[in-house]
């Protein structure tokens, strides 16, 4: 389905948690741009803030370096999801893109 959406003109794919991004990255290359995937109910909402951070970075690291790529939860982020575990998001992704960009 993925693979459909990237022909069908889109700019900006949004993706949920039923595809790993950086499969779908493989699968669109840079035919659009991806939008996603933190798993919002398995990784924000119940994991850990440190399963959050790890996730981050590994979508930065394999994703988002290669470009066309927006760090987002998987199309919402629960209610129910630790205070804690949204600032891990949000630091992470800052502290893992600044890296990768000093490294560059």
């Amino acid at each position: 389905m993925v693979d459909i959406m990237a022909d069908s003109g889109y700019s900006i794919i949004n993706l949920g948690p039923g595809i790993d991004m950086v499969d779908a990255r493989q699968v669109v290359g840079q035919r659009c741009c991806l939008s996603g995937n933190v798993n919002p109910i398995r990784t924000l909402m119940r994991g850990t803030p440190d399963d959050v951070r790890a996730e981050v970075r590994r979508i930065i690291e394999k994703v988002s370096v290669h470009g066309g790529h927006i760090m987002c939860s998987g199309e919402m982020v629960p209610r129910d999801t630790p205070e804690v575990n949204i600032r891990a998001f949000v630091e992470e992704t800052r502290a893992a893109w600044n890296a990768v960009n000093r490294a560059a």
